[in-house]
This record gives structure tokens, C-alpha cells and sequence, in this order.
């Protein structure tokens, strides 16, 4: 003789009805383990890394938009003043620093490039901050401290 079981009741969605835990111990909270941890601080920290890197380029973009235009990044160099008489004749130069604004394209390509091997030998192999030489001034600083 076979036993038949009896079917469970079902909901009205047609799904059965959950089984009851009467006589079970409530279910433990699963306990977290150690790289649980580890991978939260590390999001925690590369979201604070993400936030910075972010303030630091909407920062950067604002004071490079309301800095006012220069030739070269700075000011121009002091010039003179002329006194002319009524008739446009000079009579005299007033000056600290006799000096006088040429364009690139008038000053000679060997004038050039004498400024830039005195100046810095590797110009053209860096994007204009040459890492290396800022920290061999560093260094220099540090080991000096003059």
C-alpha cells in the first residue's frame, strides 16, 4: 500500500506556502569576515581618492578660466617711457630696464635654441614640468637645507 502525500497548500499566486520554522532556533546573523573589511576600506578610500582628484581638477579649471590672459604666463616686462616734444622729436628715455617686446618669429632659430640648451637640455623631451629636475631640486633642498 502507498502512502500519498499530502500536497501543500498554495497562495493564491499559485507559489506554496512558505513552510513554518516552529521548533527551529531563529536564524544567526551571518558573521562577517576579515576581507569583508579590507575590500570596504579600500572602497571607502578610493572613493575619498576619486572625490579629491575631482575637487582638485573642478578647482584647477576655475582658476585657470578666471586668470587673465599673458603673454607667456606673465607679466609683460616694464617698459620705457618716451618724452617727445610737440613736433614728435624724442627728447628723452625713461626706463629701469631698457627693454623691448620682439615676437618669436623675429628672434634667429640659433638664438633659440642657444637659450634652450643653456637653459634646459632636455626641454623638448618633457611636457614643459620636467619631473626629474623638480626633484632633483627637492633633493637638493633636503640634503642641503639651505
Amino acid at each position: 500500500m502507498a502512502t500519498v502525500d499530502t500536497p501543500r497548500r498554495s497562495g493564491a499566486d499559485g507559489n506554496p506556502a512558505p513552510r513554518s520554522r516552529k521548533g527551529k532556533q531563529p536564524k544567526k546573523p551571518r558573521r562577517r569576515g576579515f576581507w569583508h573589511y579590507v575590500g570596504t576600506f579600500f572602497t571607502a578610500i578610493g572613493v575619498i581618492i576619486l572625490v579629491a582628484i575631482l575637487s582638485i581638477t573642478v578647482l584647477v579649471c576655475y582658476v585657470l578660466k578666471h586668470t587673465p590672459n599673458t603673454p607667456l604666463g606673465f607679466s609683460a616686462p616694464k617698459g620705457r617711457t618716451q618724452i617727445l616734444s610737440e613736433d614728435g622729436v624724442m627728447l628723452a628715455r625713461l626706463y629701469t630696464e631698457n627693454r623691448v617686446v620682439v615676437p618669436l618669429e623675429k628672434i634667429p632659430k640659433n638664438l633659440q635654441n642657444a637659450t634652450v640648451a643653456l637653459e634646459d637640455k632636455r626641454f623638448y623631451q618633457h611636457s614643459g614640468v620636467d619631473a626629474e629636475g623638480i626633484a632633483r631640486s627637492v633633493w637638493s633642498d633636503i640634503r642641503y637645507r639651505d
